[in-house]
């Protein structure tokens, strides 16, 4: 099994940009004082208190909870240094002012270059102000920034306390969460929190949901040794709110369907049609099928009918600036129709909404079909099966390489997806995983991630203005195994129904919770043109203990609901760390790609390597053949092995000439391709590859007898 580094682009924070992470604790107009304690420096206004002991933070409330935290980095091959870990050289000391100070270095193991710091902390009116300054003291590679840990303390908190990641995410302490804010509110009692956060937005996520653990990034990527990076955080109480921005309210209404308003009344073929839908009905989670449903019928010219679910959604406002992208939702929810015509003329839609009460219907209204301005949904070619070639007729040939996890800081999606496009990439492949855009990442089974559904939404947008196609990849086999199974919702631990990864394939819950989110998958994102195919699972033997037997009949039991719930017709596929995979599941009638996924560990025959995977997939399959990774290295180190990128230049121009159906797709985006600027080789194929019948005419391999040296006895 092949480890991976799914890394986030470097940004930082100097002293001459300062980026104010705000921890903030409410204070009277004058400020209070720390004290010396045997438990530390201790910090008291009423029953609150904040309490410092050497580089470890704590905070809490007389007969309510507390939190603890502290700085933390991973450096080189992810070696993990704590800075109350470290050495303090100096302090804590009060000083006149009545300001904390201390000095030190986080701990050095393997020799490492120990990070310096210096605080400074000051008491004032509006909280307390912290001012840590941090420097390199020699070389020394930061794997993924600075960041802070934040537990709940068990003792004393519940798990039924809420978190807030201002603006957007929220759920309770024993709750999965991941998002960007810039603000973290932790309740310590009922409707008062201890918060961290403030102007400047950072990554947040639960980590241990069973420990109560969270971490918060301080710090994004790397620096130089010498330069200064100077952080400044506020602590305060406050108030929560009784509802947060975007929480989705229970309804209690009679059934009911007002307004539908459309985007347009008239537009090409293959473009959205969206309807809003003013609806009322009674429930609690709007994402359950089985307690509230929004359906569609679209009557197309030709009488041809289309059954397109509808879906609720909570709207975002989103806001793209250089290294940061942040959402804020809008309002408590909205249902929505999302629907792409496939030939010109008057369509007709009806819609339904039925509840546990029953069922209305309403004849909503209509819209005009122009001629398409694009080729349309990306299909099996006609012309040759082991192809691609859209609606028109037109080949497609995808070259791309993998970037599976969105980015809200550093390199964001829209950044990357530019530079993909610029290249003349034209295909990605996202992951729906716990880091990325998966949805069911919250503190109940059945409700979806708003914030990552939204971001999904832009991005195909913007592919549609850039001409990039997506590989959707529903699930990853890191969120069932190892930490990432700890932390899964469906893990029993967590009031899933799972008690192993292997219950997710056959238990009677599982499945109805996965076909539901399948449901959900199709209303909000089947419209799209620019999704190349549905993915399973990304390496679906990494599901622990989780046997064929029983993963091959869940592959095709869901693969008949995929198929029977997209009206558009994606294809759809799974994939396998084993190379070219169990042969059984490619002959599965309702997959309709062949995957391979290749880390050669030979630097040197990557040709070779990529071409006997090729024909043998060719041979044995009348299907399109992708390859949804590849590499010289399933571990770090490519950069340093292949830094002109002759393996990414050997396997692209070898998975062309042997027949694959795309560009092989190389891994290690941040640390390798991108940080190399290695993107000329995806040019170049692609310059040749477009005037290519590839997927509009058929195409057989060349056989030619291995070359043999002349007898030089015998000239010719």
């Amino acid at each position: 099994m092949k480890t991976k580094q799914v890394g986030r682009a470097a940004t930082f924070f100097t002293c001459a940009a300062i980026a104010p992470l705000l921890l903030a604790l409410e204070v009277g107009a004058a400020p209070n004082q720390f004290t010396s304690t045997a438990k530390g420096f201790e910090w008291r206004s009423g029953q609150e208190w904040i309490r410092f002991d050497k580089g470890r933070w704590s905070a809490g409330a007389e007969g309510g909870g507390s939190i603890s935290w502290y700085m933390f980095l991973w450096h080189d091959r992810y070696v993990y240094e704590t800075l109350p870990g470290g050495v303090v050289q100096s302090g804590p000391t009060l000083t006149a002012d009545g300001a904390l100070e201390m000095s030190g270095q986080f701990s050095a193991r393997e020799n490492s270059a120990p990070m310096k710091y210096s605080y400074r902390i000051q008491p004032q009116a509006d909280g307390v102000h912290v001012r840590c300054e941090l420097q390199k003291s020699g070389p020394l590679v930061l794997t993924d920034g600075i960041w802070m840990h934040i537990t709940g303390d068990k003792k004393t908190l519940h798990g039924t306390e809420r978190v807030w990641l201002e603006p957007g995410c929220f759920g309770t302490l024993a709750a999965n969460l991941n998002g960007v804010g810039n603000r973290f509110h932790f309740e310590l009692r009922p409707g008062r929190a201890v918060s961290l956060g403030g102007a400047s937005f950072h990554e947040g996520s639960s980590e241990n949901v069973q420990n109560f653990l969270y971490r918060y990034k301080l710090v994004h990527g790397d620096f130089q040794p010498g330069e200064k990076i100077v952080l400044e955080y506020i602590i305060q109480f406050g108030e929560l709110p009784a509802m947060f921005p975007g929480q989705i309210k229970p309804m209690a209404r009679p059934l009911q369907l007002g307004r539908v308003t459309a985007n347009a009344l008239q537009l090409p073929v293959y473009e959205k049609l969206e309807l809003t839908v003013e609806a009322a009905a009674t429930f609690e989670n709007p994402f359950d099928p089985e307690q509230v449903r929004l359906d569609a019928q679209f009557t197309a010219p030709s009488g041809k009918k289309f059954d397109v679910p509808g879906f609720f959604m909570v709207e975002h406002t989103r806001r793209v600036e250089p290294g940061l992208e942040h959402l804020a939702p809008q309002g408590n929810g909205v249902w929505k129709v999302r629907f792409a015509p496939s030939e010109t003329g008057r369509y007709a839609w009806k819609l339904t909404l039925q509840d546990r009460s029953g069922k209305i219907s309403s004849d909503a209204g209509a819209f005009e079909a122009m001629p398409a301005r694009t080729a349309g949904f990306v299909r099996r070619s006609s012309a040759d099966p082991h192809y691609l070639a859209f609606d028109n007729g037109q080949g497609f040939f995808p070259i791309g390489h993998n970037l599976p996890i969105f980015h809200a800081m550093g390199q964001t999606g829209d950044e990357a997806m530019g530079k993909f496009a610029a290249a003349k990439e034209n295909y990605n492949r996202w992951w729906m995983s716990s880091e990325g855009f998966g949805l069911e990442w919250m503190e109940h089974l059945g409700w979806y991630r708003q914030d990552a559904a939204f971001r999904l939404d832009a991005m195909l947008d913007l592919a549609r203005e850039k001409k990039l196609y997506y590989m959707l990849c529903l699930d990853t086999h890191q969120d069932f195994r190892e930490k990432g199974w700890l932390r899964n919702p469906f893990n029993l631990k967590n009031g899933g129904p799972c008690a192993t990864p292997a219950d997710w394939f056959t238990h009677a819950a599982a499945k109805d919770l996965y076909k539901k989110r399948l449901r959900y998958i199709v209303a909000r994102w089947g419209y799209s043109p620019n999704i190349l195919c549905w993915e399973f699972g990304n390496e679906i033997e990494g599901w622990d203990k989780s046997p064929d037997a029983i993963k091959l009949p869940w592959t095709k039991e869901m693969a008949v609901v995929l198929h029977g719930l997209d009206p558009f017709r994606h294809l759809v596929t799974t994939s396998f760390w084993s190379n070219t995979g169990p042969e059984d599941y490619w002959r599965l009638d309702e997959l309709d790609l062949v995957q391979t996924h290749l880390y050669t560990g030979n630097d040197a025959g990557v040709a070779e390597q990529v071409r006997e995977c090729c024909e043998r997939q060719h041979e044995r399959f009348a299907k399109p053949h992708i390859f949804g990774e590849f590499g010289i290295r399933a571990g770090a180190g490519t950069a340093e092995k292949d830094p002109q990128g002759w393996a990414i230049h050997n396997g692209l121009w070898a998975g062309l000439f042997s027949g694959a159906a795309g560009g092989p797709m190389p891994w290690w985006h941040e640390s390798y391709l991108d940080k190399l600027d290695l993107y000329f080789h995806f040019t170049a194929l692609a310059n040749f590859a477009a005037g290519l019948p590839l997927g509009s005419a058929r195409w057989e391999q060349t056989r030619i007898s291995p070359l043999e040296y002349a007898d030089k006895k015998h000239p010719a």
